[in-house]
Order: structure tokens, then C-alpha cells, then sequence
């Protein structure tokens, strides 16, 4: 790979990798790669966090649509080498968080992909891009369980900041672009549509009535996690790289 054409975005836009029966590529070689590209998003790539866990959904049984998915986000990183994320001193340490969700997006399963991302200095400190482990009814309900893993992840990054004497007072922003679903969270009545919702997502309501969080609105053009539930084209994927303090 060391003379491949870089590409613009570490995944296509319509990437439709279904699991397959045959033909297969060597399991072994493509779950070594996988675990490489983990490696890297951990650390330091969030923008590679989509990419790297939908093609980690089919270490169990890789076909050659798989493999060349995987090498596409290999020219990704070969274009975007000395890309990295930089802290601004001048941006604060304020805690700032941006949640989103994929309804139904998972071509296998239904399920829905969670997306988020905390921000200080004007660059993320942490990240995920998880695919929902139940099938969301609506996309109301999808936004919702990811509003609720944010903020499970918001907690913990508050108490680290407490014990750093780094908190500012007040609740921490968590910005979604879903206004159904902040109103659920903001007026936890038993709604007939929602009744069915696991009991463990409505943690985010009772931490906006402590006032560890305050839940707002962003438009979608603004709504930095949109990069870590889908794959995005070659217009808006760089963009959102750049909101990431990556540079």
C-alpha cells in the first residue's frame, strides 16, 4: 500500500457490505488489519471510528467487498498521514458534547448506530461509533439511547474533571439534532409510544433534573457526530474533520 492513490474519505457513501457465505478472504490477515485500524482510531483517529466499526462487524467472515473496504480506509490514512488532533489553549476547557444516531442504517440488522464526541480546547477528547444493541422503532427512540450512552460518557468525563478541580460549574452541554427525542428526555412522561424503551435509557432524564446536563439543539449542518454514525461524502466528511480540532 505504500504507492496507493490516497482517498478523500476513509469509507464510500454506500459502502453496502452485507455478511456473506462465500467467497471469503484470509480471516486471519483481515482481523489483524482490523485490529490495526482500531489501534489507531482509539488513540487518535476519530475520523476513521465509522469506518473501522462497521468493518469490524464482519471480522467472522470477511469477502472481498470487505477487503476492499478495508483498503480504502488504508488510503485514507495514507493521505491523511500527518493529520492529528491539536488543543487550543485559546478555545478554553470548557466540556462540550455532540451526540447523533443512524436510524436503521445497519443493512443486516436494522439496528441503529450511535455517534459522539466531547470536546475541550476545541478538539475531541473522546469518542464512539457504536452500532445500538436493540432495533429502534423510530428515529426519535434511535437519537434517544444515544443521547443516553452520551451522557453515561459525559458523567464519567465530569468526574474526571472534578477530581482535577478542571469542572466548571453548571451542567455540561450535550448538543443533538433531534428535537423529539430532547423533548422526551426533557419531559420523561409515560408516553404510549415509548413505553417500551429499556428502563436504562432514561438515565439522561434524571441527570437533566440534577442539572449534570443540559441537552440542546444543533442543526444538522453543524452536528459534528454525523461523521461517527454513517459514511459521508467527499463535501461534508473534511469539514466535520476539521470541527474535530483535526489538522
Amino acid at each position: 500500500m505504500n504507492d496507493c492513490k490516497p482517498s478523500d474519505t476513509p469509507m464510500a457513501e454506500s459502502p453496502n457490505l452485507l455478511k456473506l457465505d462465500s467467497p471469503t478472504v484470509n480471516q486471519a490477515l483481515y482481523q489483524r488489519g482490523i485490529g490495526l485500524l482500531m489501534y489507531a482510531m482509539v488513540q487518535t483517529r476519530p475520523n476513521i471510528a465509522y469506518a473501522t466499526g462497521l468493518l469490524a462487524q464482519h471480522s467472522a467472515n470477511p469477502g472481498h467487498e470487505h477487503w476492499n473496504a478495508f483498503k480504502r480506509t488504508l488510503r485514507y490514512l495514507k493521505g491523511t498521514k500527518d493529520l492529528g488532533i491539536v488543543y487550543k489553549k485559546s478555545k478554553g476547557l470548557e466540556l462540550t458534547g455532540y451526540v447523533d444516531a443512524d436510524y436503521a442504517g445497519n443493512p443486516n440488522t436494522s439496528r441503529s448506530t450511535t455517534g459522539w464526541t466531547f470536546m475541550i480546547g476545541g478538539a475531541s477528547i473522546a469518542w464512539s461509533s457504536r452500532k445500538q444493541p436493540t432495533i429502534s422503532l423510530s428515529s426519535t427512540e434511535a437519537e434517544y439511547v444515544a443521547a443516553a450512552s452520551a451522557t453515561r460518557e459525559l458523567i464519567w468525563l465530569r468526574q474526571f474533571l472534578s477530581e482535577l478541580d478542571l469542572l466548571p460549574k453548571g451542567p455540561t452541554t450535550l448538543l443533538t439534532n433531534n428535537q423529539s427525542s430532547m423533548a422526551l428526555a426533557k419531559n420523561p412522561i409515560n408516553h404510549q409510544n415509548t413505553k417500551h424503551i429499556q428502563i436504562k435509557h432514561h438515565f439522561i432524564c434524571e441527570m437533566i433534573e440534577l442539572k449534570e446536563v443540559d441537552l440542546q439543539y444543533i442543526p444538522t449542518n453543524e452536528q459534528v457526530a454525523d461523521i461517527l454514525t454513517k459514511p459521508l461524502g467527499r463535501t461534508k466528511f473534511p469539514g466535520f474533520v476539521a470541527d474535530m480540532g483535526m489538522s
